[in-house]
């Protein structure tokens, strides 16, 4: 049986393995976990050529903290996981799917510079 991935695994890991699949991995972990805090408590490990990712674990730590009324880790209110520059989701150029993410980004998300829409956190 394997280890349950947390969120500081996702960055441990990426460097041998996809980013999405160990987020995916990650979230059906948390939805299947009795203490779903322990898989967001620790900081991942901080990397510049990481910022997104970083910002979107920081992101989702805190969205996952606030639906399941756990406590918010501290870690994801540092500084250094807010993008400079507001990040689209896909990269996306289109203005009208910007828009769309606008308004349907929550708001743990949008105070990090970070439109990703209302569905990053839905499994199928």
């Amino acid at each position: 049986m394997r280890e349950r991935i947390s969120i500081k695994d996702i960055v441990l890991m990426s460097e041998d393995e996809d980013e999405d699949l160990l987020f995916g991995q990650f979230l059906d972990d948390f939805y299947h976990a009795e203490d779903k805090y322990s898989l967001i408590e620790e900081e991942p490990p901080y990397r510049e050529d990481k910022k997104i990712l970083l910002c979107d674990l920081a992101g989702t730590a805190h969205k996952l903290a606030n639906d399941y009324q756990l406590s918010i880790p501290d870690w994801v209110f540092k500084k250094r996981y807010t993008s400079n520059v507001i990040y689209y989701a896909f990269n996306t150029k289109n203005p009208e799917f910007q828009q769309h993410l606008e308004r349907t980004t929550p708001l743990e998300y949008k105070q990090r510079n970070l439109m990703v829409g209302n569905t990053s956190l839905e499994r199928c």
